[in-house]
């Protein structure tokens, strides 16, 4: 039997999609409640999960490690010491929380709990970003540059999560030093 050339066409086109799709949705989902620790190079996205019993599964992401993508749901936790990023970017969903010390990434949203970034130099104040939609730019605590998105929202108005720009260890050390100096001063 001898297909049209607009069925030929149509068969392509879906066997293409077919294709295409699969390679959009190469994830690996880590729901185990334990620790896993990412120090090499994965070319799928990492959803972390909360465990069948719901217990939180942590993932840490250190120099060498790299994904396409990291999403934290449920009550899960992400600490990121380095490594990258080099398709998507991080999400923090649900109740989960991810703590940024170093890494190179295009974006990250907070949808969930909250996001934690240690570093100086922000382009934003220490504390938490109020904006729904901007960009972050300074040295994150380990010394890798940050200039990435920001998002905190779904929609564009209504706020998802929270970001928190926070001092790396030794800025505030200093900090604290100097406010106790000038509270000493002060008669």
């Amino acid at each position: 039997m001898k297909r049209s050339f607009g069925a030929n066409i149509f068969m392509g086109l879906l066997v293409a999609a077919c294709f295409s799709q699969q390679a959009l949705l190469a994830v690996v989902i880590l729901d185990d409640g334990g620790t896993h620790t990412i120090d090499y190079i994965i070319d799928e996205s990492i959803w972390v999960k909360n465990s069948p019993t719901d217990q939180p599964t942590t993932v840490i992401l250190t120099d060498g490690g790299r994904v396409s993508g990291l999403d934290v749901w449920g009550d899960c936790k992400a600490y990121i010491y380095g490594g990258s990023t080099n398709n998507w970017d991080i999400n923090s969903v649900d109740d989960s929380e991810v703590f940024i010390y170093g890494g190179l990434f295009r974006g990250i949203y907070s949808w969930g709990h909250q996001v934690t970034i240690y570093g100086t130099d922000f382009n934003h104040p220490y504390g938490y970003v109020t904006e729904l939609q901007t960009n972050l730019t300074g040295i994150l605590s380990n010394g890798d540059p940050i200039n990435c998105y920001l998002g905190r929202t779904f929609d564009g108005e209504t706020v998802a999560g929270e970001v928190l720009l926070v001092p790396e260890p030794c800025t505030l050390l200093l900090l604290s030093i100097g406010y106790l100096t000038i509270r000493k001063l002060k008669p």
